[in-house]
């Protein structure tokens, strides 16, 4: 009978989870930096909130998603070896980063910058963290 706890599972969604966490925290820099440099943009949200609400809600949003997709790339690197776990990140973060550029028929430097965040966080830290 194996352990009750596995001690590496909880040490990559740990990792997962801190992160997510940086990638959330600096995405929600980016995102009122933007969005504070950019009156056209926040004239076209639904509600007029002030910026430091709108920051509040930023961040708790940006910390979920961000945080979510940390903890399952935390458990998806327990099946993925290393190297190959941060070369698929980051081509995953490139292909959509690609595919947004498309969408939005231009790429704009909080789209670049969110990009880099989020090839840092998961393709980078994530592993360091979890021991690879």
């Amino acid at each position: 009978m194996g352990p009750a706890f596995d001690l590496e599972a909880a040490r990559a969604l740990f990792a997962g989870l801190i992160a997510g966490a940086i990638a959330g925290l600096a995405t929600t820099a980016i995102a009122l930096v933007a969005l504070s440099r950019n009156p056209a943009l926040r004239a076209r949200l639904p509600m007029a909130l002030p910026l430091p609400a709108l920051g509040v809600v930023a961040a708790n949003a940006m910390l979920f998603a961000w945080t979510l997709v940390g903890l399952v790339l935390g458990a998806l690197w327990r099946g993925v070896s290393q190297p190959a776990f941060s070369i698929a990140v980051a081509v995953a973060v490139l292909a959509l980063l690609a595919a947004a550029a498309f969408v939005r028929a231009r790429l704009t430097w909080p789209m670049g910058i969110t990009a880099v965040v989020a090839a840092v966080a998961f393709a980078g830290i994530l592993p360091l963290l979890a021991g690879g």
